[in-house]
């Protein structure tokens, strides 16, 4: 019940929330890719203190990155099969 699609919490060595990898497909992809960075975090964060109230100011983005945006991938990642990169031309 989120706009994002999967959700993980890394923890520092004190075992507290560190970070977290928030992973957005589809038409909410597209929404955040519209947004500044600094405001697709405020917005992920916002929706998970909405899940889980403790949460909050626990977390922070050291990074956003979107695939969609990204010339060198284009939407997605690529599964090679063994010796198929050595292939193409």
């Amino acid at each position: 019940d989120a706009p994002f699609d999967r959700l993980n919490l890394l923890y520092d060595e004190a075992g507290s929330p560190a970070c977290y990898l928030a992973y957005v497909n589809g038409i909410e992809a597209g929404a955040l890719d519209r947004m500044t960075p600094e405001a697709a975090d405020a917005f992920v964060r916002s929706e998970i203190e909405k899940l889980r109230p403790a949460a909050k100011g626990a977390l922070k983005a050291i990074r956003i990155h979107s695939n969609q945006n990204d010339p060198f991938i284009g939407g997605s990642y690529a599964y090679w099969n063994p010796g198929q990169p050595s292939r193409m031309p």
